[in-house]
């Protein structure tokens, strides 16, 4: 009717009259005066100047158009025709995907100077999700935001650098390693969020040193609840380990001489931890002092 050429005051006005009725059919009903329906269209059939002149109102005859498809109604409104001109603009997925924000990796993202009452937050927060740790769920909490500021492990592992979306690729697994002060010898425990290979590796992990903030973790331990403003330094953390492994000769047990334990080379690791995890180290160890 209108052409490729058509005014904008006479898409305006098509736009203006255009009404939707969910009746389930893929048709238009053209409505004159007095709510009077003029003719009720097949999608594609001619719309002649006689009904436009006439039509107060346009009803689409469904209401569970997606986007592309209520556009291609939009156009034969207008035009008379469907030649998919609005509809092309919208990309082929009808829905979203939906990733958690806290998947970007850290390395994208600011590093975060934390306060006092934000910590308190994130400590209270580990307290409460606690009672989930022997659900196999209990590993994603550690991969979301708790706000807008703050951000944790889900986009890439620390070990490999490799980086998924999915956080059924990920792992949470705990560690510890004796720490030796002028008095005793104390156990400092921690869990890093790794990609199930590297967990799975990890498993064979003979922590030699952890170094947080350039401290070591009980003096980190004491500064970072003290502290009114938590630096980004706070949450760079070094750990030194040796991966042992055994050959299980012929299938032996680890009661025979078959089993024969190794030591691999030295492993150096720099992460960054995410400050609901830096919360996680400091309720581990609190709750081992009780």
């Amino acid at each position: 009717m209108f052409g490729a050429q058509t005014p904008a005051d006479q898409i305006t006005d098509c736009v203006e009259k255009l009404y939707i009725c969910d009746q389930k059919t893929d048709r238009v009903a053209i409505i004159g005066e007095d709510d009077k329906i003029i003719k009720i269209v097949e999608i594609g059939e001619d719309i002649t100047a006689d009904m436009r002149s006439q039509a107060k109102k346009y009803i689409a005859l469904r209401a569970d158009y997606t986007k592309p498809e209520f556009a291609d109604v939009v156009e034969y409104i207008i035009t008379g025709s469907n030649n998919q001109l609005l509809s092309k603009h919208y990309l082929s997925s009808e829905e979203p995907n939906s990733i958690i924000p806290d998947q970007t990796p850290f390395y994208l993202k600011p590093m975060p100077t934390i306060t006092r009452n934000e910590f308190v937050y994130l400590r209270e927060k580990c307290r409460e999700i606690k009672k989930y740790r022997d659900s196999k769920n209990y590993r994603n909490y550690f991969a979301k935001d708790v706000n807008g500021k703050l951000f944790g492990y889900g986009g890439a592992c620390p070990v490999c650098g490799f980086e998924s979306r999915a956080l059924n690729c990920f792992g949470l697994k705990d560690f510890e390693v004796e720490m030796l002060t002028e008095d005793s010898e104390k156990t400092f425990r921690f869990s890093l969020y790794l990609c199930a290979n590297d967990a799975a590796n990890a498993g064979g992990w003979l922590v030699t040193g952890v170094s947080i903030g350039g401290m070591s973790p009980l003096t980190w331990l004491e500064e970072i609840k003290s502290a009114d403003l938590i630096p980004p330094e706070f949450l760079f953390c070094h750990i030194s380990y040796r991966t042992q492994f055994t050959n299980d000769i012929l299938g032996s047990n680890s009661n025979t001489a078959g089993d024969v334990m190794f030591d691999s080379e030295k492993g150096e690791l720099d992460i960054i931890l995410s400050p609901l995890m830096a919360a996680k180290w400091v309720e581990d160890n609190e709750e081992n002092r009780k």
